[in-house]
């Protein structure tokens, strides 16, 4: 279970707060209907408009053809978006709490459904964090709570392989995120204190207090990117409606696949040298795909779920 919080970790989270208070924004964008000539965005959730009354804010066509429009979620746990050409035509309701890109997809009556489109000029930004753990931990798993409340799942987080090195690595997608603090724990009631992740880096425990051990900055492992580059892996068919298949010629330890807020959607471990999963389950959308390999190399794949 979590442990208690101690006074350290709430100035930690004040801290935290602090941060993401001070940019917390998301950015929407959305490709219209070809015979749209106004395109208007209203939100509704938390503060019940964010954007003024209907029919919302006018936003502008970019030159990719879609249309941008970013604002400030600070505070807002719900947030509930329509496109619209305040003429009588709309899009359905949709989650806009993360940065993301949307298409109008089938029109029934005044109503157009809609979906989740790979965003144009948008490069994932992976951040990858290592840890060498306490000499007695046997697990190592890896929580984060910042702009989207948890990026890598629910307590204790992410399990992490451990590499040749000594150090367990994991690797998130920053893109969208304002704030990122990281917890290491053994999921047996002994954890680090809370730190900023969002630049990514290498980290080791220090000294221990009760069941919480200081955490400081560490020396990374030269190796590290030549090792990354050396994996031999193919991910394919991309898009993907129903099978992801993987061939390669090193040992599997485990897949997650997270979404593009960070929440892990599926975790299947040891494919050996190649395999395949099944991923019909999953919505329309961008995914990413983390592999790590028994011998403590990581690689990460965006894919697209049709």
């Amino acid at each position: 279970m979590k442990k208690a919080i101690t006074l350290s970790l709430i100035i930690a989270l004040l801290a935290g707060m602090s941060a993401s208070m001070s940019a917390a924004n998301v950015t929407i964008r959305f490709k219209a209907p070809a015979d749209w000539t106004s395109v208007y965005f209203y939100i509704y959730g938390t503060n019940n408009s964010l954007l003024g009354g209907w029919p919302g804010t006018a936003v502008t066509k970019d030159a990719d053809g879609f249309s941008s429009l970013t604002y400030d979620n600070t505070g807002i746990t719900v947030a509930n978006g329509i496109f619209n050409n305040n003429s009588g035509l709309q899009t359905a309701s949709f989650d806009v709490t993360a940065t993301s890109c949307w298409e109008a997809k089938t029109l029934t009556g005044t109503e157009y459904s809609v979906g989740v489109v790979t965003c144009p000029n948008v490069i994932p930004q992976p951040v990858t964090v290592r840890f060498k753990a306490p000499a007695g931990w046997t697990d190592v798993y890896f929580y984060i709570w910042g702009t989207n409340n948890s990026l890598v799942g629910g307590w204790p987080g992410t399990k992490l392989s451990l590499g040749t090195d000594g150090f367990y690595t994991g690797t998130f997608d920053k893109t969208g995120i304002a704030a990122a603090n990281g917890i290491f724990n053994n999921n047996a009631g002994v954890q680090t204190a809370s730190v900023d992740v969002l630049a990514g880096g290498c980290f080791q425990a220090t000294t221990l207090t009760g069941t919480e051990y200081a955490v400081a900055a560490a020396t990374c492992p030269t190796t590290t990117i030549n090792e990354l580059q050396q994996v031999n892996l193919s991910v394919y068919p991309n898009p993907i409606s129903d099978r992801l298949n993987f061939a390669t010629p090193e040992n599997i330890s485990r897949v997650n696949i997270h979404s593009v807020t960070g929440e892990s959607v599926l975790s299947v471990p040891s494919l050996a040298t190649s395999g395949s999963l099944d991923v019909s389950s999953l919505k329309s959308g961008i995914y990413f795909v983390n592999i790590n390999f028994i011998d403590g190399k990581q690689k990460t794949e965006k894919i697209i779920k049709l």
